[in-house]
């Protein structure tokens, strides 16, 4: 039974490696890729200690966005995409509702989110370490079905961002029906 939606990506890169797994205007990655890149990212922040906390990922949608969600989710954390077109203000307040325990990021939003502090995670770092296979197991062994994928906030009429939860039941229910 599956527990964890990064069983899908994993059983996707074990039959169709080299098939595109995430494109964009900008190119494509395969399963094969886009799951190593994931791992490490997973990895890098794995090695920060923390597990089942919100990561802010702050980047243009792209493949390396997903992949960066797939690596926070790796890392047993749940991923926060953050509009980078949202005025700072607003990421202030979202973050003071999800308090990161990190922020992943590119090279183009990198200088915008140095107020975050060290949390800040440069994606192009993360996805140049190595995959620990060890780590990545012993977290994976803990998940659960119910444990937090991601956090999404709404406008908020009051002006305060609201966020809704997904967990990974969720995902893989509604993948399981559209299927």
């Amino acid at each position: 039974m599956t527990k964890n939606v990064l069983q899908m990506l994993e059983e996707a890169t074990r039959l169709f490696p080299e098939k595109t797994a995430f494109s964009d205007d900008k190119g494509a990655v395969s399963y094969k890729d886009a799951t190593a890149y994931a791992k490490a990212i997973g990895t890098y922040i794995a090695a920060k200690g923390q597990r089942g906390k919100a990561v802010a990922v702050v980047m243009e949608k792209s493949k390396e966005a997903v992949v960066g969600f797939m690596g926070v989710v790796y890392s047993g954390n749940f991923y926060v995409p953050i509009d980078t077109k949202m005025p700072d203000d607003r990421i202030r307040k979202i973050f003071d509702v999800v308090e990161p325990c990190a922020v992943l990021t590119d090279e183009a939003n990198y200088e915008r989110m140095k107020w975050s502090g060290e949390k800040v995670i440069l994606y192009a770092d993360a996805v140049e370490t190595g995959k620990d296979e060890e780590i990545l197991t012993a977290i994976r062994r803990k998940a659960i079905d119910v444990d937090p994928v991601y956090a999404l906030f709404t406008s908020g009429s009051t002006g305060i961002p609201k966020g809704v939860i997904c967990c990974h039941r969720s995902v893989i229910d509604y993948a399981d029906w559209l299927a």
